[in-house]
């Protein structure tokens, strides 16, 4: 709308405004038909775009149809042509002096953006496009046809101005790290708090839960489980003898065809096996490397032995001497000294054998009480 500054003698301005005039001293402003039409005619365009129908003696309508403008924010087209720059057009262009704080623009994203952006309405010089985490955008942020709406912040990017992305509909939203229970974590800190890839789980079923394999020695392709691949590799040095942990080229042959750029590489089998810590120099079992396998053993022990009995049994005795009287007296008188100057020996009975018998116990290995678990390992 016009304001009349133009034709302020034409129209009996005073001061460039409207005035009733002072007897004697100033006339009053005439109503100018053709600017009163412009007037209303500019009040009922603002009714007519809040989608309202004049009504007469409906004197709320202009104040409804200015919140209902408020409500319905204007949204641009992106008119970027570069990847990771964007760019639109406002109705009424901005300038440097209307770049203030909190102004937001609203746009069709035209590319998704794979990297830090930049936002240049109307010509304008080029900002960068920071995240919630008041950091530059990593890739996704911004999808394409997706709505985004940024505000201008002067104090961001080391108070040379930035365009914060509040929201973009479906892109991924980024956020400060979270400091309190009720707040949303970051993928870092998520990850960070998440099951490391390659670790063993035991589970009480038979099959492999979401986000783990059974720890079964099968083949898996590299290209699907990548990050797993990376962490169990075991080296091209011994890519020729691990037991797992090596590539190969074929899924059902993995150990006849091993190679370090194969396309398969091969899981632990810890079926039917127990884990034992890995001794890393501690001397409880020394030499042992990781991806070796290990034998059962018998600790060295004693083991008690009892003979078997032959009965009771008995050994004959022979003696041989000579009895004669003593001096001065009569044999058979009764005062006979007996004495034996024979010598005596047992007679033998023979060789014979006797049974030792050592106590046994144990079955076809070493256990311990135990339960069977499936276990599996973590991609």
């Amino acid at each position: 709308m016009d304001y009349p500054l133009s034709r302020a003698t034409e129209l009996g301005l005073y001061n460039g405004k409207f005035t009733s005039g002072i007897p004697g001293l100033r006339a009053a402003s005439i109503d100018d038909a053709d600017f009163m039409n412009v007037l209303v005619d500019s009040l009922l365009a603002v009714q007519t775009a809040s989608g309202q129908t004049h009504a007469e003696n409906d004197t709320t309508q202009l104040v409804k149809a200015i919140f209902r403008l408020i409500q319905r924010q204007v949204t641009l087209d992106d008119t970027g042509t570069t990847a990771n720059s964007y760019s639109a057009v406002n109705d009424i262009p901005l300038v440097n002096a209307t770049l203030l704080r909190g102004l937001e623009q609203r746009l069709v994203v035209g590319h998704t953006n794979s990297g830090p952006s930049t936002y240049s309405p109307d010509g304008l010089p080029a900002k960068p496009i920071y995240g919630m985490g008041m950091l530059p955008l990593q890739g996704g942020e911004m999808l394409a046809g997706g709505i985004a709406t940024l505000a201008y912040s002067p104090t961001a990017n080391s108070n040379t101005g930035a365009w914060i992305l509040l929201r973009c509909t479906g892109g991924a939203q980024q956020g400060a790290a979270a400091l309190q229970g009720n707040q949303f974590l970051t993928l870092t800190q998520a990850q960070a708090l998440a099951t490391p890839v390659g670790m063993y789980g035991f589970f009480p079923f038979g099959s492999a839960p979401d986000g783990w394999l059974k720890a079964n020695g099968s083949a898996i392709p590299v290209a699907t489980y990548s990050a797993l691949a990376s962490r169990i590799y075991c080296g091209d040095a011994n890519n020729a003898s691990a037991l797992y942990g090596y590539r190969c080229t074929n899924q059902t042959t993995p150990s006849s065809t091993r190679s370090t750029t194969g396309a398969y590489i091969v899981l632990p089998d810890v079926r039917g096996e127990f884990l034992r810590g890995w001794d890393d120099g501690r001397g409880v079992d020394a030499s042992r490397l990781l991806w070796l396998w290990q034998a059962g053993q018998v600790l060295l022990h004693n083991h008690a032995a009892s003979s078997s009995s032959d009965g009771y049994h008995a050994h004959n005795y022979v003696t041989g001497g000579a009895v004669s009287p003593g001096s001065g007296y009569a044999l058979g008188s009764g005062n006979t000294d007996k004495i034996n100057a024979g010598s005596a020996a047992t007679d033998t009975q023979g060789l014979h054998n006797h049974t030792i018998s050592i106590g046994a116990t144990g079955g076809s290995e070493n256990l311990v009480r135990n339960l069977a678990a499936l276990t599996c390992i973590k991609y």
